[in-house]
């Protein structure tokens, strides 16, 4: 088994709620008035295609670790023991995140430029979404020079190992 080292953030559980009804299409456009995204075409198939509304009055926690080393998505789900988030949950828990930092400012999810400069500093955010009986990596990170949230989408064979630095999400 690969060793993986994944220290803790400092931060508590992260609080979402949802309450009431969400619509992927309402949120997840680059359309959207409310906060700038780039949705690349790997997140539309492997996500947004097998999205449906979702209606919930429930409060959500959340953890979060950086990883200090390069290591596989398969080793982050086992040693993290990474609780899958529910497609339709999860892109509203998502929207939320992203709307709390809508213009890059510090918050729960990690900024800056995930393709530039030292590899140590790459911000890149990781959740694990179950999307019909398989797992699907989903990576979120902003870009300050487009000022905007990227999101794409693979299976976890698709990408290989995920950076140090980047920040894994979980269902607490």
């Amino acid at each position: 088994m690969e060793e993986t080292n994944i220290k803790s953030t400092a931060k508590e559980a992260i609080k979402v709620s949802l309450d009431g009804e969400f619509n992927h299409k309402d949120f997840f456009h680059e359309e959207n008035s409310r906060v700038n995204l780039y949705i690349w075409e790997n997140f539309k198939k492997n996500i947004l295609e097998h999205a449906r509304p979702v209606s919930a009055q429930k409060v959500i926690y959340l953890r979060s670790r950086d990883l200090d080393k390069n290591i596989s998505d398969a080793a982050i789900v086992e040693d993290f023991k990474v609780r899958l988030m529910d497609l339709n949950e999860g892109l509203w828990i998502l929207s939320e995140l992203i709307l709390r930092q809508s213009n890059g400012q510090s918050g729960d999810l990690t900024i800056g430029n995930p393709f530039e400069g030292d590899l140590m500093k790459h911000k890149i955010n990781l959740f694990y979404f179950q999307v019909e009986g398989s797992l699907v990596v989903v990576r979120v990170y902003w870009t300050p020079g487009d000022g905007e949230w990227c999101l794409d989408a693979w299976p976890p064979e698709g990408l290989g190992a995920a950076n140090f630095g980047r920040r894994v999400f979980s269902l607490d």
